[in-house]
């Protein structure tokens, strides 16, 4: 919470801060409309990260929220965000005329009819996501008659059929069902932008997908504004324009992350392709070309995978990658006979070591920790976060009473160890292992039964699980 804090502080000090005081020039006209006018509706996609999304606490965040904040910021108007739970929703509320604007792509019909879309300020390309062992691909044609997985009422849904109208594309809700679908074989590709594809594959925790092409079509993201009220696209068209390339630069930045950055100079290498594809007397150069960057591609994939398993403060495995492990586990362990044991560690007393010292020195502590345990146990055994001061060691092969003996260990290693700063810091565990016919729950539910009874027994020791 401490680093999230300083990071959320620097960016609203370089990006906004300078913009705090810097007016859109706006004429007398539309000055005196704005004080008559102060507060505008507006709705968005309330599942479009990193684009725009209501968060568990029910704010709107998002590329188009950080928009919306600068034009507030320039213009002296104050936008009240309507919550959905559905884009239909939204769109159904934004043309009955309960909102005065609307985020979209330029190009979505509906909207067009009650709307009038703004200048884009945000374009991204659409990509083609297929597994893992598949090639490069440069044309959507050559995919004809496999099962392309594309998303419902998304403006440049209606782009792409009119790109490729000899093919028969599945909708699908969102990009959580094509992308698993990908994944688990339901679908052979989809089609989806390549910001919104890239933040939901880090999201979800996906390996077995990756982005291989990418198609001539381009979604453009905009605010649509009531044709009603000519003076509001007035001033917003005016604000929307004033924010300069830098500013623009810096929230891409913020949503999108370094790993899209990567994706988007894979971008310049798949319009080179497209290119060289046409020069038939450069085939060889053309082979080698593809095959060096399908490696880059290969390579960005890689990061992708690794960050999306791995908790960034500790870089144990995260909670979704533990999961994921247990499920493996115990489809073996019904498939073949052998046994897994799993250990759930808690902190003790962690809560006063933030108080006492601080979240900074919380955060050291973490990973202090994590570094002791992750390098005494064995190779075979998976280290994870699972939540908070809470870790979870997963030890395939091996019964509760060694399982025991290595937390034991565990237990001694970090008893000696004094922390800088804060001092002693003791640890309680859990341990269990896998019985037939057991679930994910049934594993957590008995070791975290066992790792209350060693809190309750006065912490810093080992409980089994019968």
């Amino acid at each position: 919470m401490h680093k999230r804090f300083h990071s959320t502080l620097f960016f609203f000090l370089f990006v906004f801060w300078p913009l705090l005081s810097e007016g859109v020039s706006l004429t007398d006209e539309e000055q005196a409309w704005i004080k008559e006018n102060p507060v505008v509706t507006f709705v968005g996609d309330p599942d479009w990260l990193p684009f725009e999304a209501f968060d568990e606490n029910k704010q709107y965040i998002g590329i188009v929220s950080d928009y919306l904040s600068i034009i507030e910021n320039k213009t002296g108007l104050r936008f009240e965000i309507i919550p959905t739970d559905t884009w239909t929703e939204s769109k159904q509320l934004a043309m009955s005329g309960e909102a005065k604007v609307i985020s979209g792509t330029s190009v979505d019909a509906t909207l067009n009819q009650s709307f009038t879309p703004l200048k884009p300020y945000f374009k991204n390309p659409i990509v083609i996501v297929m597994n893992s062992d598949s090639g490069f691909v440069d044309d959507v044609r050559g995919l004809k008659g496999k099962k392309i997985a594309i998303i419902k009422n998304y403006g440049y849904t209606s782009d792409i059929y009119r790109e490729y109208p000899d093919i028969e594309f599945l909708e699908v809700e969102n990009a959580y069902v094509g992308l698993m679908g990908v994944s688990t074989g339901i679908y052979d590709a989809m089609l989806g932008s390549m910001a919104l594809i890239s933040y939901k594959i880090s999201e979800i925790g996906l390996h077995g997908v990756k982005i291989v092409g990418q198609t001539p079509v381009k979604m453009q993201v905009t605010l649509f504004i009531d044709k009603s009220s000519p003076m509001l696209m007035q001033v917003i068209g005016k604000a929307l324009e004033d924010i300069p390339y830098t500013t623009r630069h810096k929230i891409l930045d913020k949503w999108v992350s370094d790993l899209l950055v990567g994706i988007l100079d894979v971008e310049l290498v798949l319009k080179t392709l497209g290119v060289i594809t046409i020069i038939l007397l450069l085939m060889f150069y053309r082979n080698r070309l593809i095959k060096r960057h399908n490696d880059k591609l290969k390579e960005k994939n890689n990061q992708l995978s690794y960050i999306s398993r791995t908790d960034a403060l500790t870089k144990a495995c995260n909670r979704r990658y533990c999961d994921e492990i247990l499920s493996q586990q115990i489809s073996q362990a019904r498939r073949h006979p052998h046994n897994f044991s799993v250990v759930l560690i808690d902190i003790d007393h962690f809560k006063s070591i933030n108080d006492t010292y601080g979240h900074q020195a919380g955060d050291e502590v973490l990973i202090k920790i994590s570094e002791i345990m992750m390098t005494n146990i064995r190779d075979a055994d998976y280290f994870g976060r699972w939540g908070g001061e809470e870790f979870m060691i997963i030890c395939p092969q091996i019964e509760s009473a060694e399982a025991s003996k290595m937390a034991e260990k565990l237990r001694r290693l970090l008893e000696a160890y004094s922390f800088s700063g804060v001092g002693k810091v003791t640890a309680s565990f859990g341990v269990t292992s896998y019985s037939d016919g057991d679930t994910i729950d049934d594993l957590i539910k008995r070791s975290d039964t066992s790792l209350y009874k060693a809190k309750e027994n006065g912490r810093n020791r080992i409980e089994v699980a019968c």
